[in-house]
């Protein structure tokens, strides 16, 4: 999927992404069946009316709020359903789930959607000294909680050291490369694959028998939460996926070229009596051999494409040696920084184009 949007403060939020899964016998992850429960609703947060054009139309506050009802929504479902088939509690501290992996559009909101987890916590808890901090908040509503600061602070502060073990680890492929739409909680799990195989590597266990608890969202609104345990070695999986050399080969570009690509794709979407014809810009040599790309529009509107050369292969693999040389220590150097840092900032800092 690709996220993009009108020039403005969500512009630099936005990325592109795709996932292709195999499913079959005798995988090392495997999804929990029984295990799930879905929220839906209708809401005009987030929609894109305009059919010559690919902006949405987003009502922020309205969107966040829709998000973080649908986290209460689905983890309590989810609650009633663990205790229903497992037979235990799940609640965010005992190690039912030791990986919570969540649809990103920024990373704050996944350390506020935590946060409610443990807020649900508290709320079905028989004991609540443990939550002191939220005794002045139990009375309140649903939808006075969504807007209370002052609880927001107080379960931001409760998860702080839990969220840094058992969340941020999977937003790094989300911070790296912004928001996909529907491919984003699929880069969390892709960021957990990364973690497993380093952790093995370094003589850990790669999170055998481990649960994971798995939160997709998607505006108007529909939302699911589900669970898979790792069941085997994912080093496999990290090696085919190679996030972070992946990362690394990617070339730097300045915000001015953004947003002129951006511009290129508003120009390919409009209506004949505002553009007679559009003619791409995109550089082959960033495009990996053999890929379809959009050459041109004409006058009638007619979408003609143009394949790479496949004889292009051994140029292409040069040129992303040659940047993954120039970036190498790049991913060390990430996790190194400042931990908090979001895609905004990251973006504010450096405009990337994915290769």
């Amino acid at each position: 999927d690709i996220a993009v949007y009108e020039p403005g403060p969500a512009r630099p939020t936005g990325g592109a992404g795709v996932v292709a899964l195999l499913i079959g016998p005798k995988a090392p992850l495997v999804f929990e069946n029984k295990l799930r429960h879905s929220h839906f609703e209708d809401a005009y947060d987030f929609y894109k009316p305009e059919l010559n054009c690919e902006y949405p139309y987003v009502d922020g506050h309205l969107s966040n709020e829709c998000y973080l009802r649908a986290v209460d929504f689905c983890y309590r479902g989810y609650k009633e359903k663990f205790k229903a088939v497992i037979g235990q509690d799940l609640d965010i501290s005992n190690g039912s789930s030791k990986h919570f992996l969540f649809h990103q559009p920024y990373a704050k909101l996944v350390q506020k959607s935590f946060a409610r987890y443990l807020y649900n916590d508290y709320l079905t808890s028989s004991d609540s000294s443990k939550f002191d901090t939220l005794n002045e908040f139990r009375d309140i509503s649903a939808e006075e909680s969504y807007l209370n600061r002052d609880l927001e602070k107080a379960c931001l502060k409760l998860v702080g050291d839990r969220y840094q073990e058992c969340v941020f680890p999977y937003t790094f492929a989300g911070r790296q490369l912004g928001n996909s739409y529907t491919g984003s909680l699929w880069f969390a799990l892709l960021s957990l694959i990364a973690e497993s195989a380093n952790n093995e590597n370094l003589g850990g266990d790669g999170f055998l028998g481990d649960r994971a608890l798995l939160f997709s969202y998607g505006s108007g609104l529909a939302a699911t939460m589900f669970s898979c345990i790792v069941d085997g070695s994912l080093k496999e999986q990290a090696e085919k996926c190679n996030l972070y050399s992946r990362l690394e080969s990617r070339e730097e570009s300045s915000a001015e070229s953004f947003s002129e690509a951006l511009e290129q794709r508003r120009l390919s979407h409009l209506p004949e009596s505002e553009e007679n014809e559009f003619l791409s810009k995109v550089k082959e040599s960033h495009v990996p051999p053999g890929s379809f790309f959009l050459r041109c529009v004409d006058d009638r509107k007619r979408r003609v494409y143009e394949r790479t050369s496949f004889a292009a292969q051994e140029d292409f693999s040069i040129h992303q040696s040659s940047l993954a040389g120039a970036a190498r220590g790049y991913h060390s150097k990430i996790r190194n920084s400042n931990r908090g840092m979001s895609t905004l900032s990251t973006v504010l800092r450096r405009a990337k184009t994915i290769l």
